[in-house]
């Protein structure tokens, strides 16, 4: 893990006119104040099964997704937070979520505390925009992709997808090793692609109005939750930029997850 010791505050969302914007991505101002560390890869599937040792992320055709080495999926939001649980036991630290018996899902504590958690959505996107950068694709401005610029639906998925980037060629057709990813400016992979996130932070389209947003970490007891991030299967501009936020709540071939905490 990494603390991230440069400034994040700035805008989560994208401004009208960006090219590829879709209507969920209002722009709100955030300021991240409370010191935190975030994973610098996605937890893998060994790492996973040290907490839930009959885990199969499965497979997706002709390709193997249970890999150790790989990201883990094929899991959801509730199982991504009890993970965390898990591992903050392991080391030490107090549970950052607790069993909701009346929504039947896993809340944060209030105030959260410093145990381990999902990033939230500010945090990872001002990660993948580089901070002060306020990059438009986590690798920079451009499209199509710089070589190797992270495991997306190049070329050599051609057998296996039926749309992807002509003229950009990535490592894997499908996932890659989570150790195999290029990083960004803060150090952290896995943020163009390999497999979408989910973040902390419960799914609503957010208000333009008010001040600026001090470490956000979303809505609570909403139906879905915020995933971010290109995958191995996506290839789209618009998909692949630091502000597309998707959302879901069932397990996906494609989504999985990385650990965060605050340090104090």
């Amino acid at each position: 893990m990494i603390q991230v010791e440069q400034p994040l505050n700035g805008i989560v969302g994208s401004e009208r006119g960006e090219t590829g914007r879709y209507g969920n991505e209002t722009p709100r101002e955030v300021e991240l104040r409370r010191p935190f560390k975030i994973a610098t890869r996605h937890v893998t599937n060994a790492e996973f099964r040290k907490f839930r040792p009959e885990h199969n992320s499965g497979r997706f055709r002709n390709v193997d997704l249970n890999k150790d080495e790989f990201p883990v999926v094929n899991l959801t939001w509730n199982d991504a937070a009890r993970y965390c649980n898990w591992l903050s036991a392991e080391e030490g630290l107090p549970a950052a979520y607790f069993w909701d018996v009346d929504t039947e899902r896993m809340r944060l504590v209030d105030p959260p505390n410093t145990g381990y958690r999902l990033p939230t959505e500010a945090e990872w996107e001002r990660i993948a925009r580089g901070g002060a950068e306020n990059r438009l694709f986590p690798w920079g401005p451009g499209f199509p992709p710089p070589d190797s610029a992270g495991n997306l639906a190049g070329e050599e998925s051609e057998p296996l997808l039926p749309r992807f980037i002509r003229g950009y060629r990535a490592k894997h057709a499908g996932p890659g090793p989570a150790a195999d990813e290029p990083p960004t400016a803060f150090g952290v992979t896995g943020l163009s692609g390999n497999v979408s996130e989910w973040v902390h932070d419960g799914y609503e389209i957010p208000s333009a109005f008010g001040g600026p947003q001090v470490d956000p970490t979303g809505p609570t007891n909403r139906p879905f939750y915020v995933i971010k991030g290109g995958s191995w299967r996506d290839f789209a501009p618009a998909d692949l930029r630091s502000a597309r936020r998707r959302f879901g709540n069932n397990p996906q071939v494609d989504v999985g997850f990385r650990v965060a905490r605050y340090v104090e």
